[in-house]
């Protein structure tokens, strides 16, 4: 693991770890990074699966609910 030095906002950093519930420097730096990952890996997954949902689908829900048969 690498130990880079940096300035750090700690505006940024308090949120951060609020929304996180991290403590340490170490915990709040490393949650937040796998958590900016994790968004952008979610959010490459909605954009490929879109193309697939048809409008009026439920959130979560089945293509085919609320279509008349």
């Amino acid at each position: 693991m690498s130990m880079p030095l940096t300035d750090i906002d700690d505006g940024a950093l308090a949120k951060a770890a609020a929304i996180l519930g991290t403590s340490t420097l170490e915990e709040k730096v490393n949650a937040a990074l796998r958590e900016a990952a994790e968004c952008a890996r979610r959010l490459s997954a909605l954009r490929a699966g879109a193309h697939r949902v048809s409008p009026g689908t439920p959130p979560g829900g089945d293509p085919r609910e609320g279509r008349e048969p």
